[in-house]
């Protein structure tokens, strides 16, 4: 039988497809959006079988931009100690919070040796191209994956590996970069919050923003085709995070000030179409 791994629902678009290159079948957990994108503890036990194997969690969250809080995470290690699971924490946007703070799993009392903690320089230090990763796990679980990354990827360029070291050395730079993000966030909410046809919360990190619409019955699909063809403006459907995603779009507001206020400008004029 096939084993099975938890993933979120909305969650980044990549997890399902890693699940099935790896013979895995993805089961979608709810994230419940009128409790800010928290785990719907109900919903998640129920998909809890013999065989699950796995809990993936994203904290902060792609695309919601929310982070989970304590009891969210309570509840995934009270099943995953219960359950004997592992746990897949991807935490590449754990420096880009805005309110709140990100706790990584891993942290928690009984939980470092099920735990694999996902992160890299790609968000935190603007290095996306550079391709620089990590994994925090036990030493058992590293040399398992250490067999793969030999036959695959060997290592990453060198010199993105000192380029990575340099960063490290300049956390300033990162903040003043987080610190122009929050006003971006500040400028798409306030203008997304006006348009009558769109809900939305204020995300808590990332610089995504995930808001709910209803416009004249349109799916997320045909909202982002329409917004692409007649206003020119690029999101990214819901629909493409999960099941739970339809009705949203994704923004990025990781462009420019002058970009945003042009796309709410835009925005605005969709029911002249």
């Amino acid at each position: 039988p096939t084993e099975e791994i938890l993933i979120p629902d909305p969650g980044w678009v990549s997890y399902v497809e890693i699940a099935h290159l790896v013979g895995a079948r993805p089961v979608f957990y709810k994230l419940n959006e009128n409790n800010g994108f928290q785990i719907d503890e109900e919903d998640i036990k129920n998909k809890i079988n013999s065989k699950t194997r796995a809990i993936l969690i994203n904290s902060p969250s792609n695309p919601t931009g929310s982070i989970l809080n304590n009891e969210s995470l309570k509840i995934v290690r009270d099943l995953a100690i219960d359950k004997n699971l592992y746990i897949i924490s991807d935490e590449i946007y754990e420096k880009i919070v805005y309110e709140g703070k990100n706790i990584s799993i891993a942290s928690f009392e009984d939980l470092f040796e099920r735990t694999i903690t996902l992160n890299g320089f790609s968000k935190s230090h603007a290095m996306t191209g550079l391709r620089i990763g990590y994994v925090i796990a036990s030493e058992q679980i590293i040399k398992f994956m250490d067999n793969v990354q030999q036959h695959t990827l060997t290592c990453a360029a060198s010199f993105s590996q000192y380029a990575a070291l340099k960063a490290l050395d300049d956390e300033e730079d990162s903040r003043i970069m987080v610190e122009e993000f929050r006003k971006r966030r500040e400028l798409i909410y306030s203008g997304l919050s006006k348009i009558p046809y769109i809900y939305v919360k204020k995300p808590q990190a990332t610089f995504y923003i995930f808001p709910r619409f209803s416009y004249k019955g349109l799916n997320s699909m045909q909202m982002a085709n329409l917004l692409l063809e007649k206003l020119k403006i690029s999101t990214v459907p819901g629909i493409s995070f999960g099941p739970s995603g339809e009705n949203h779009l994704r923004f990025s507001f990781s462009t420019s000030k002058e970009n945003i206020i042009e796309g709410i400008k835009r925005l605005e004029m969709l029911n002249d179409f």
